[in-house]
């Protein structure tokens, strides 16, 4: 089928003056840097070749939209956090499921115990993978399962690695659900075991979704440094001893940050190092 080419130049010049527009409006959020993220209106106006007035309204409009944030001290500019609300759109297309099997598979096989992958989905880890254990008891997550993101070492792998802002939202949101006695429930808890796992770069649980159960995590991270997903292994307490957990850390850590290296690679479109965790304030 050929494809069909809009004729821009039988277009309206109302038209053409909206597609320049929406031009420089995209050429100014990319002004923005890791080496810049602040910029000043001369600097905008000066690297746009445009006049203060007329960067002046694009600016206000970016701003009023969120896209933008002022500094009511400096006056200057940076880019808004609404631009993180895009972030799912572009992660979703990384096929997670299948970067992880041959992961989870070895983990799996090297610790006799159930192994999984955990995707978040704005509040909520969503089990997308489970590679169950061969022996006939195990204590596992099921495939399609939900958990919050504060309870068991799937999804706090996740919440000590998402941005300040958003772990904020997700513990100040309500009533956190309790599994088991030992779910941890309050802020304070909970901002203290998420400083150990960014510490760590790993979340253990001991019964906090399952009496009797419990299990190792490590992020899967994006190019940003945040994490998107996490994998781990799960089982009977009496069998992930202390010895045996302490033996599968390592491993548990080394697949998961080798699938942040396949996502942003597949992400990129060019060879990279792993992406390195971001840090929050404090921790």
């Amino acid at each position: 089928m050929q494809r069909i080419r809009p004729n821009i130049r039988n277009m309206p010049e109302s038209a053409h003056g909206s597609v320049a527009s929406l031009r420089k409006g995209i050429d100014l959020l990319f002004l923005f840097s890791e080496a810049e993220p602040v910029l000043s209106l001369r600097d905008i106006s000066s690297r746009l070749k445009l006049p203060k007035s007329t960067t002046y309204r694009f600016v206000s409009t970016l701003r009023d939209t969120g896209l933008l944030v002022q500094d009511p001290e400096s006056r200057r500019y940076r880019l808004g956090a609404r631009l993180l609300s895009l972030q799912p759109a572009i992660i979703r297309p990384v096929d997670l499921r299948t970067l992880a099997f041959p992961f989870l598979r070895d983990l799996m096989e090297r610790s006799g115990e159930t192994a999984h992958l955990t995707e978040r989905r704005d509040s909520v880890g969503v089990i997308t993978e489970v590679l169950e254990s061969p022996i006939m008891l195990r204590m596992a997550p099921k495939r399609g399962q939900t958990f919050p993101l504060h309870a068991g070492a799937l999804c706090r792998a996740i919440l000590a690695f998402l941005p300040p802002r958003e772990v904020d939202q997700i513990l100040q949101s309500g009533r956190l659900k309790r599994f088991t006695p030992n779910t941890p429930t309050t802020p304070v808890a909970l901002r203290r075991a998420l400083r150990d796992v960014r510490k760590a770069g790993y979340a253990v649980s001991h019964q906090e979704l399952t009496v009797g159960a419990c299990g190792i995590s490590a992020p899967i991270l994006g190019p940003d440094g945040w994490a998107i997903a996490s994998m781990g292994i799960s089982g009977p307490m009496q069998r992930l001893t202390e010895e045996k957990r302490k033996a599968l850390i390592e491993p548990v850590r080394r697949a998961a940050a080798e699938v942040s290296v396949l996502v942003r690679q597949q992400l990129t479109g060019t060879p990279a190092a792993a992406p390195v965790p971001r840090s929050a304030p404090g921790g």
